[in-house]
C-alpha cells in the first residue's frame, strides 16, 4: 500500500475516554470514508495496546504485573489476562466506536492470519516469559481488508512459532507491521505532547541521528528510548516518517500529521 497509507497506535487516554475516542473516529472517517470506492482516500489501520486495563483487572484477579524496562513480563496466567482485555475489551471498545462513525471496522489481533509472530523472552531471573518480540510479520491480512473497504483494528498480541499465546508490546507491533507494509507514517497517540527537548517542551521536528544523539546524552528517557530506537529500524524498512504526540480533542490528528503539534521524526533527508 506504500507512501499513502497510515498505522496509527492509540494507547494511553486516548484508548480508554470516550468522548476522545468518538472524536478520533470522526477524524479517521474523515480520511477513509473514500477508500470504499477505491478511487482516494487513505488506508489506515490502527494498532492498540491496553495496559492499564490489563493490569486493572489482573489487579482484581490478584495477578501480580512485573514489569522490565516498562515492558510487562507476562507470566502464564496474567497471558490470558492480557488476551481477554486486549483482543476483547479494548479491541472491541475501538471497533464500536469507530462503526458508530461510519467506519466498516473489523478487529483483529496479531495472531489472526499470523500477522505477527513472536519469540518469547526471559525474565531478570531467565525465566522464559510469554512476553515477545517480533520475529516476524505477515501483513497480507491487512491489505486483504483493506482491498475490501475495510479498517483493521489491531490488538498486539500474537503467536510464537509453535502456536502459544505471546503478549507483544504495542508499540513494537505498530512498527513492525508499519515497515512490512511500508507505510507513510505510523501516528503514535498517547498522552504524552511529543519528544520532549532539554528546555521539556516537545521538538517539532527530529532526525533520526539528532534523535539517537539527545538519547546518548540523556535528554530522551524512559519508554522514549524504544521508540527512537524502533523507529530508526521501521524507516530503514521504508516508513516515510513517524510522529508522536497528544490526542485530547477534534483535529489533532490532523495537526500531528501536518506536523503542526507533536514530533515528526524523519531520516537525515526529511
Amino acid at each position: 500500500m506504500g507512501i499513502n497509507s497510515m498505522i496509527v497506535k492509540i494507547g494511553g487516554g486516548p484508548a480508554r475516554d470516550g468522548t476522545v475516542l468518538q472524536a478520533l473516529a470522526a477524524e479517521v472517517r474523515a480520511r477513509v470514508q473514500a477508500v470504499v470506492s477505491r478511487d482516494t482516500g487513505q488506508p489506515i489501520a490502527i494498532v492498540h495496546g491496553g495496559g492499564a486495563d490489563v493490569s486493572d483487572l489482573s489487579r482484581r484477579l490478584g495477578i501480580k504485573s512485573t514489569f522490565s524496562e516498562g515492558i510487562r513480563m507476562t507470566g502464564d496466567d496474567e497471558m490470558d489476562v492480557v488476551d481477554m482485555v486486549l483482543c476483547g475489551l479494548v479491541n472491541k471498545r475501538l471497533v464500536r466506536a469507530l462503526t458508530a462513525a461510519g467506519i466498516r471496522a473489523v478487529g483483529i489481533s496479531g495472531a489472526d492470519g499470523a500477522l505477527l509472530v513472536g519469540a518469547p523472552v526471559t525474565d531478570a531471573h531467565g525465566v522464559q516469559s510469554r512476553t515477545a518480540h517480533v520475529s516476524a510479520v505477515n501483513p497480507d491480512i491487512i491489505k486483504r481488508l483493506w482491498a475490501a473497504g475495510y479498517l483493521p483494528v489491531i490488538a498486539s498480541p500474537g503467536a510464537d512459532e509453535y502456536g502459544g499465546a505471546v503478549n507483544i508490546n504495542a508499540d513494537e507491533a505498530a512498527f513492525a507491521i508499519g515497515g512490512a507494509i511500508g507505510a507513510g507514517a505510523i501516528v503514535f497517540l498517547s498522552d504524552v505532547p511529543g519528544v520532549r527537548g532539554s528546555n521539556g517542551e516537545a521538538i517539532a521536528s527530529l532526525g533520526i541521528a539528532e534523535a539517537e544523539r539527545l538519547v546518548k546524552e540523556g535528554t530522551i528517557t524512559g519508554g522514549m528510548v524504544a521508540k527512537i530506537r524502533s523507529a530508526a529500524g521501521a524507516m530503514a524498512a521504508g516508513v516515510d516518517h513517524i510522529v508522536i504526540g497528544s490526542y485530547e480533542q477534534p483535529g489533532d490528528l490532523s495537526r500531528l500529521v501536518s506536523g503542526r503539534s507533536g514530533t515528526t521524526i524523519h531520516g537525515e533527508k526529511g
